[in-house]
């Protein structure tokens, strides 16, 4: 199999005493600017008593010169990586590189096993000009999709989620969303303003799920509109909308736990009832980030926050009562994108800008 082989072993120790972050994400900081700024002065907390101590222990690979956007697990031995223009494969020792054909940037990843990896991305078709597209890896190369459509281009993929081999969602930018069978692309057309800032969803009764936002106000946001929608077997109908003020509606981020959906709001973490989000957990002391959010139950949940305390981000776990602080960002390892979680096992993702690395986590139930 052709590609570069970087030999990386878990290190097996647990991981902590870590540098403070000098800054939050731009996308954070864009969305919450005005709320935070209006409020820091004011937070005064003595009471730091409200974590349990880490619930699960942390090993780490580090791996220079990429940025892995996300990841797909498969099993132990077998997780794959993305980044825009290579996708990695880990087989449980080493980090094997292979590039993605040229003019192909990677966007998105889902996966239904080791031999049907689908990336989401575009291909670039003239100066600053891209059309969506789709690439498969099928354990020996990359089987390639486009758009057949070129009366209503879209420029790239933003999320693809693969629930079978014949049934493959992706969304793209300009209110469109396609349905991929394997061989043909079908498109349904919304709100051309529709950024579409989450992954695909299913709720326990194996519905397919997708959120939107709309944001208004220039140059900083004054409203956001945020939407839920539900596939019906021939359309997609919209079960939810809500508009929020200012920038607290940047702050809304809907993800699976288990099989149900969940979305995120300012310092709260909402259940969706089938009608409406009501609230299930609050964060102690700290603001969700949309990169982590993740959870095999309701019970053992994990996601991504920056503390109002000392200002750094952490990577929290949820147990239906209690949160833990699993994770402090590592020197300037920003974020954490968690992309499997079981009752017993975790992995995540995080990024180190100014060295220009990537870490991967696991974590493993004590």
């Amino acid at each position: 199999m052709p590609g570069f082989y970087f030999t990386l072993n878990f290190n097996n120790k647990l991981l902590s005493n870590v540098h403070c972050k000098t800054a939050l994400n731009i996308f954070f900081i864009f969305l919450t600017a005005a709320v935070f700024t209006a409020c820091q002065e004011d937070i005064v907390i003595t009471d730091h008593s409200g974590y349990d101590s880490a619930r699960y222990l942390w090993e780490s690979d580090t791996i220079a010169g990429q940025f892995f956007y996300d990841g797909v697990f498969i099993d132990t031995n077998k997780m794959f990586f993305l980044t825009i223009s290579a996708l990695y494969e880990y087989n449980g020792t080493a980090y094997i590189r292979h590039y993605m054909p040229y003019l192909f940037g990677g966007y998105s990843i889902s996966g239904i096993d080791e031999n049907n990896i689908y990336i989401g991305g575009s291909d670039v078709t003239g100066y600053s000009q891209s059309i969506a597209a789709l690439k498969k890896w099928n354990g020996a190369g990359f089987e390639h999709f486009t758009l057949a459509d070129t009366s209503d281009k879209s420029p790239y993929f933003h999320s693809v989620y693969s629930r079978a081999h014949n049934e493959h969602w992706l969304s793209s930018i300009n209110g469109k969303v396609y349905k991929f069978d394997g061989s043909n692309f079908t498109r349904f057309s919304f709100d051309t303003s529709y950024w579409y800032i989450d992954p695909f969803m299913e709720d326990e009764f194996g519905n397919v799920y997708f959120s939107s936002k709309i944001y208004e106000g220039s140059p900083m946001v004054t409203n956001t509109k945020a939407e839920l929608h539900k596939y019906n077997g021939t359309n997609w109908q919209t079960v939810y909308s809500e508009e929020f003020a200012g920038g607290y509606g940047g702050t809304f981020f809907t993800g699976n736990i288990g099989r149900q959906i969940y979305c995120t709001l300012d310092d709260e973490l909402r259940f969706f009832n089938g009608t409406a989000f009501t609230i299930f957990a609050k964060g102690e002391h700290f603001f969700f980030i949309d990169a982590g959010f993740a959870g095999s139950s309701p019970s053992n949940i994990f996601i991504s926050g920056f503390s109002l305390i000392d200002h750094n981000d952490y990577l929290f776990n949820y147990n239906g009562v209690k949160w833990s602080k699993e994770f402090i960002e590592n020197e300037d390892f920003q974020n954490f994108t968690v992309f499997y979680a079981s009752e017993k096992l975790a992995y995540a993702l995080s990024y180190d800008y100014t060295k220009d690395r990537s870490i991967v986590l696991k974590g493993v139930r004590k």
